[in-house]
C-alpha cells in the first residue's frame, strides 16, 4: 500500500528517466518479488533482479553489495537523510 511521496528529485542526466520518485509502502501480503519491469521496450538497458529488506535506520546490518554499489549506495544515502536517518 502506497502511503506518501518522500522524494521527487531530477533523475541521472545519463539515466533512462527524467525524475525519480520515492515512496513510503507498505506491505499487504505475500512476498517480496521484482515485479514486471522493465517495460519490454527498456528490457534490454536493465532489469530488476531481486528485492530485499534491510533496516535503512542502521547500516551496519547492510552487506558489502550495497556498499560497493555506487547507485544503489548514492540512492540510500539521500533516502536515509530524506528520512531523518543519518546521524
Amino acid at each position: 500500500t502506497i502511503d506518501r511521496l518522500i522524494s521527487d528529485e531530477p533523475a541521472h542526466p545519463d539515466g533512462i528517466y527524467k525524475w525519480r520518485k520515492t515512496y513510503i509502502c507498505y506491505p499487504v501480503s505475500g512476498e517480496a518479488s521484482p515485479g514486471y519491469e522493465p517495460e519490454p521496450e527498456a528490457a534490454a538497458n536493465y532489469s530488476i533482479s531481486e528485492v530485499r529488506w534491510f533496516d535503512l535506520r542502521d547500516e551496519s546490518d547492510w552487506d558489502d553489495g550495497l556498499f560497493q554499489n555506487p547507485f544503489t549506495y548514492t540512492q540510500l544515502i539521500n533516502l536515509r537523510e530524506v528520512l531523518g536517518y543519518t546521524s
